[in-house]
C-alpha cells in the first residue's frame, strides 16, 4: 500500500491549527463553549463507566433507549435500499448501542458513509458496519469536519443522514444553519434527514446530570488536559483549575466552565497568556431545546419535521425525522 505521508502531514497541520485557534480563541476571550470535541480525547472508555455509574446522566441513555424502542418504526418510515451518511459516529460504544440497531432492522442497505473529523472514529464505523451489518452493500469512511462542506462519494438513489447524541446542543444558531445547509446539499427532494436533540426541561435532572464530580472531573477538566498535552505546555498546570456548572436561563443551556484556583502565565505559540486567579472560562455548551425552535432550524433550512420518536419513559431526548422539501 503506498502512503502519501506529505498528505497525511498536511492534514495533520491543519487540525493542529484548528486546536490551536479553538483554545487561542477561549483565552482570548473570542468564543467560548465551542471546545466540546475535545471532551473525550484520550478518555472515551472512561467517559462511558463514567457515565454509567451517574444515573442522572440522562442524555446518552435516553438517546440509546429511544433508538432501541423505535428502530422498527423508523425502518418503517425509511424503507429498503437507502443510503445511509453518518455524520460524527464517534466511538465504538455509541456506533454499537446506537447506529447498529438501527442498522439491523433493514433487509438492505444500499450503502453506508461515516464521517467524522477523527479519521479512527469513522473508520471504526465503517468496520464495524462491515462486521455486524451484512446487508449493507457498500461501506466507506471520511475524515471531515461536518461543520464545513463534507465530501462523500457519488450516491444514487435515497439518502438519509444521522446525526445521533444531541450534537446541536454543542453549537449556535449559526453554526447549525451551516451544518443542515451543508446537509442539505447531499439530499433530493423526500430524502431523510434524522437527529437525535436534548429537549429536556427538567432543571432538577439538567443540574444532577452535569454537575456530578466525576464528569466534571474526567470529563471537562481533560479539555485543559489535552490542550497541555498535544502542544507540550510545561508552563501551564491543568490541575490549577476547579469545575464549576452554569445554568443560562435566558439561552436555555447549560456552561460547563473551568475557574482558575490560582493566577498563571504560559507563552503559547508567541503570545503571552495570562490567567488571573478566579478567571472563569466557559468550555461547553449544552443547549436544551424546544419543539418550535426545532421546527423554525429545519423549516429555514429546507426541511420539513416528518415526524417525532419520543421516549415515553424519558421525553428529554427526542427523534426528529425530517425530509427536504
Amino acid at each position: 500500500m503506498n502512503v502519501d505521508s506529505t498528505k497525511i502531514r498536511d492534514q495533520y497541520s491543519v487540525y493542529l491549527e484548528k486546536v490551536a485557534t479553538d483554545f487561542e480563541d477561549l483565552f482570548l476571550g473570542k468564543r467560548e463553549g465551542h471546545l466540546a470535541e475535545y471532551m473525550y480525547e484520550g478518555v472515551e472508555d472512561s467517559f462511558k463507566e463514567v457515565t454509567k455509574e451517574n444515573e442522572h446522566y440522562y442524555v446518552i441513555r435516553s438517546d440509546i433507549d429511544n433508538i432501541s424502542k423505535n428502530s422498527k418504526d423508523l425502518y418503517g418510515v425509511l424503507g429498503d435500499d437507502i443510503n445511509f451518511i453518518e455524520l460524527g459516529p464517534g466511538s465504538e460504544s455509541s456506533v454499537k448501542e446506537k447506529t447498529l440497531p438501527l442498522l439491523k432492522e433493514f433487509k438492505s442497505i444500499s450503502s453506508y458513509h461515516a464521517v467524522d473529523y477523527h479519521i479512527k472514529f469513522s473508520l471504526s464505523a465503517s468496520n464495524l458496519v462491515k462486521l455486524f451489518i451484512p446487508n449493507v452493500q457498500n461501506v466507506f469512511s471520511y475524515k471531515s469536519d461536518f461543520t464545513k462542506d463534507f465530501p462523500v462519494q457519488k450516491i444514487n438513489g435515497r439518502v438519509c443522514v444521522l446525526l445521533w447524541g444531541s450534537t446541536f446542543s454543542n453549537f449556535l444558531d449559526s453554526e447549525i444553519n451551516q451544518i443542515l445547509q451543508n446537509i442539505n446539499k447531499h439530499l433530493k427532494v423526500g430524502d431523510f434527514f434524522i437527529a437525535s436533540m436534548d429537549c429536556s426541561s427538567d432543571l432538577d435532572l439538567i443540574k444532577k446530570a452535569y454537575s456530578a464530580k466525576k464528569i466534571s472531573r474526567t470529563i471537562i477538566i481533560n479539555i485543559f488536559k489535552f490542550f497541555k498535552n498535544k502542544f507540550n505546555l510545561h508552563c501551564f498546570d491543568d490541575s490549577k483549575f476547579e469545575f464549576e456548572y452554569k445554568w443560562n436561563k435566558e439561552k436555555n443551556e447549560v456552561n460547563l466552565c473551568l475557574k482558575a484556583k490560582e493566577a498563571q502565565r504560559f507563552s503559547f505559540y508567541g503570545r503571552i497568556i495570562d490567567i488571573p486567579k478566579g478567571k472563569k472560562y466557559s468550555l461547553v455548551r449544552s443547549r436544551k431545546f424546544s419543539q418550535g425552535w426545532v421546527d423554525l432550524m429545519l423549516r429555514n433550512n429546507g426541511f420539513k419535521c416528518a415526524k417525532t420518536f419520543s421516549n415515553k419513559e424519558n421525553v428529554a431526548v427526542n427523534i426528529y425525522v425530517a425530509q427536504k422539501v
